[in-house]
């Protein structure tokens, strides 16, 4: 369904308007359905407005807005301006609204936008961060600029930069990728390879859009492939899972995404599913963004089987913003596949597979390499491993960024360092977690998203009230060597005793061999990335804010 002789995303899209469709789903009842006739003439016409007010090819336009028709529109509007768009978080409270503000303020810096649009909620932030040259557009206006017809002067080049998005962050400063509108195209059929979709298929998307993943997968493919769409605000499941079941059956959605944390999310409210809520009608779901645990995942699978065939049609897939998103992916065909690596084998960087259940590390597979990229395992002196083995992993590709907006890429002979660990057996890709992630403790790496989803199940399995975890490896000066410390995040304002951690920190050591040093409980929320990986980095901050405010002992 994506026409052969397109060069874009926007060829594609002026093809097939009258199949491309949005519908909101806000949860309570009120859906609003977008057309894509509609938004063809409405973005034409913010494109029109985007030129008169200096928007040329090559330019960036920034949108702060969730997931809604001004959203769709900006994006849309921004392409045929010829400029690259820029999707940024949108949420500024909470307890560190004034690092979100700030954050968001670096990000325009950054990418030096000649137009942001935004809601009246970020628009004193927004326009704190532009200079006189730029523009902020209220979004509750752009109702009031008129439509207009599109022309040959909106179709954006193959060549022409299409998005600035910027990476996760979840242990630095996010960047901002390159991804031009011909990567975006191959990108789509790669997707449409691995879904199989026909012109029945209706993609569900929850996933805020100024992540990677939601972006590719809620808006560019739906515009390229002509399906249909529902999109849900990530608050409504976040706040409420049980809605994802409803929307999905309410329109008869058989394409979605989740991630693991959301897994959890749903499983845990799994008392609140009735009969009502069985869905068959699912063929696909991705299962990306986070590191996926075996353990945590088949214990989900089990209790959300009566109400969903999840087992047979949610498939681990592996990407990043450097590769527009896919790197692997299992295939519609193919089933769940987990490995079982001997924990010491795993911690030397040899992989070597065991039937012994208390030795083992499992691994949750995340598909074979997609067509279009290459794929290379590489020890520290960057020479090839002989597979299995542990060591970094490097992509090169067509989808694959020529770099960063204002700073060079990690690329070596073409090949990019993904920053993350992983090894391969049989074809299949499996992923060991952030390179920057690993505590070393006499010898040995420990891989912290390894020893968090060890606790987690330890936690949940003696029913202390934890919502998340997050393990860090810091320098303690005093006695010159790292700590091992646990942040805990409550899920409730139930009391953990001294005894409780007691407990934790014998189930882990047991679990794992790694003997935690110090617990703590965080007063809010862990902070996160947009796909909700756990920010170290500032979970670090977080834990010296902790440790200063302590009283004196």
């Amino acid at each position: 369904m994506i026409p052969p002789e397109a060069g874009t995303v926007v060829d594609c899209f002026l093809s097939h308007p009258e199949r491309v469709h949005f519908t909101f789903d806000h949860g309570n009842g009120h859906t609003r359905e977008y057309p894509g006739p509609q938004l063809a003439v409405e973005a034409a016409g913010l494109a029109l407005h985007f030129r008169r007010l200096g928007v040329v090819p090559g330019d960036r336009v920034a949108v702060v807005v969730p997931t809604s028709e001004p959203l769709l529109r900006t994006i849309v509007a921004a392409w045929f301006a010829r400029a690259a768009i820029v999707v940024l978080p949108h949420r500024l409270g909470g307890a560190r609204s004034a690092a979100s503000a700030d954050k968001l303020q670096r990000m325009i810096a950054k990418v030096s936008p000649r137009i942001v649009v935004g809601y009246a909620e970020v628009e004193a932030t927004v326009r704190a961060a532009l200079g006189a040259d730029q523009h902020y557009l209220a979004a509750e206006k752009l109702g009031d600029i008129d439509p207009a017809a599109v022309d040959d002067t909106m179709r954006p080049r193959p060549e022409d930069l299409a998005v600035l998005q910027f990476s996760s962050g979840s242990t630095r400063e996010p960047r901002a990728v390159m991804i031009r509108q011909n990567q975006q195209l191959l990108h789509c059929d790669i997707a449409s390879r691995g879904t199989r979709y026909d012109s029945n298929s209706i993609i569900f998307n929850w996933l805020p859009v100024y992540h990677d993943f939601a972006l590719a997968a809620g808006v560019v493919f739906p515009l390229a492939s002509g399906l249909k769409c529902t999109m849900m605000p990530t608050e409504c499941v976040v706040s409420d899972p049980i809605q994802w079941f409803k929307s999905i059956k309410r329109h008869g959605a058989t394409i979605s995404a989740l991630t693991p944390s959301s897994v959890d999310l749903l499983t845990a409210r799994i008392s609140k599913l009735t009969s009502d809520d069985e869905y068959f009608g699912l063929k696909y779901v991705w299962l990306a963004a986070e590191p996926v645990f075996p353990k945590r995942l088949q214990k989900s699978i089990k209790l959300l089987q009566p109400f969903l065939n999840i087992e047979e049609i949610i498939r681990p897939a592996y990407g990043l913003a450097e590769a527009v998103v896919a790197v692997s992916t299992t295939k519609i065909e193919s089933s769940l596949r987990i490995e079982k690596i001997s924990r010491e084998s795993f911690r030397t960087g040899a992989i070597t597979r065991t039937t012994s259940e208390s030795d083992a590390i499992e691994f949750a597979s995340c598909g074979t390499i997609v067509d279009t990229m290459l794929v290379k395992i590489v020890g520290p002196d960057e020479l090839a491993l002989k597979q299995p083995a542990r060591g970094k992993i490097l992509i090169k590709g067509p989808t694959v960024t020529a770099g960063y907006w204002g700073e060079n890429a990690p690329i070596l002979d073409d090949w990019l360092d993904t920053g993350d660990d992983g090894f391969m057996i049989d074809d299949q890709l499996y992923i060991c977690g952030r390179r920057k992630d690993v505590i070393i403790r006499g010898g040995s790496n420990y891989d912290c998203s390894e020893i968090e989803s060890e606790a987690m199940i330890a936690a949940q399995e003696a029913l202390l009230p934890i919502s998340a975890i997050a393990v860090l490896s810091i320098l303690d000066n005093s006695i010159q060597r790292e700590r091992v410390i646990v942040i805990l995040e409550k899920a409730s304002n139930a009391l953990i005793t001294n005894e409780s951690l007691g407990k934790l920190r014998a189930d882990i050591l047991q679990r794992t061999g790694l003997l935690i040093d110090e617990f703590t409980v965080a007063p809010s929320k862990l902070p996160r990335t947009t796909s909700g990986k756990l920010q170290r980095s500032v979970c670090k901050n977080l834990f010296s804010e902790l440790t200063q405010n302590r009283p004196n002992e």
